[in-house]
């Protein structure tokens, strides 16, 4: 399938016009993706979670991650049910985000059963007690959510900076970030901010998206 294009070429905000321009690009790209995703069906987004899951536990850097980041997957996003079930059957560490209400912002926590998890922020299951990943942890690979990627790694959110917040925090700043979204949601180009965080590999159930200069995003 081929990528949208949706978006000017803009790459960064030197000034205010330049990021108020890339906020109201990106402000479109939410509303359009958020549309088509939500006429799929609940069986689609079953079938396409299962093919992008499976592409994404065959990658090298799943394999040979040690402590893994994945997010906890709302109704309509990629599931990721599966890549948590994996991490529980093996001796990997897996964590996951969670909303800190005294800061206001995602940090992430260690998880060793799904029988610790409740809803919390926004409805999105997390530890009910939360063991919090210290400071100086450097995980392997973290699993991003998103509603749209670019070819060059560039991904759009759901606009409250959390991720991007959590991306840089420095036990993420190493690892691995793979993003995990449906074929539909790859774009051409979207528009970014320097403060972005890029990923290094985005997964689909279509396929394999690596991030470098000499494939410019091409497909694996």
């Amino acid at each position: 399938m081929e990528a949208k294009n949706l978006s000017p070429n803009i790459h960064d905000c030197a000034s205010c016009s330049a990021e108020q321009a890339v906020r109201t690009e990106k402000k479109r790209v939410r509303s359009f993706i958020l549309q088509q995703r939500r006429s799929w069906t609940p069986e689609q987004v079953q079938s396409g979670s299962l093919k992008a899951q499976i592409l994404l536990k065959n990658l090298p850097e799943w394999r040979r991650a040690a402590s893994v980041a994945c997010y906890l997957s709302k109704t309509q996003e990629a599931q990721t049910n599966l890549l948590i079930d994996s991490v529980f059957q093996t001796r990997r560490r897996l964590c996951v985000p969670v909303f800190c209400q005294l800061r206001r912002s995602y940090f992430f926590s260690w998880i060793s059963s799904a029988s610790e998890l409740a809803p919390g922020h926004s409805g999105i299951l997390e530890p009910t007690a939360p063991e919090w990943v210290s400071a100086d942890t450097r995980l392997d690979l973290v699993v991003v959510p998103g509603l749209a990627f670019d070819l060059q790694g560039r991904r759009v959110g759901y606009g409250k900076g959390y991720y991007d917040r959590l991306l840089v925090q420095p036990v993420a700043q190493a690892a691995c970030k793979a993003g995990l979204v449906f074929q539909f949601q790859i774009m051409k180009q979207l528009p970014a901010c320097d403060w972005d965080v890029p990923m290094d590999v985005v997964v689909t159930d279509a396929g394999i998206y690596r991030m470098n200069k000499m494939t410019n995003g091409g497909l694996v």
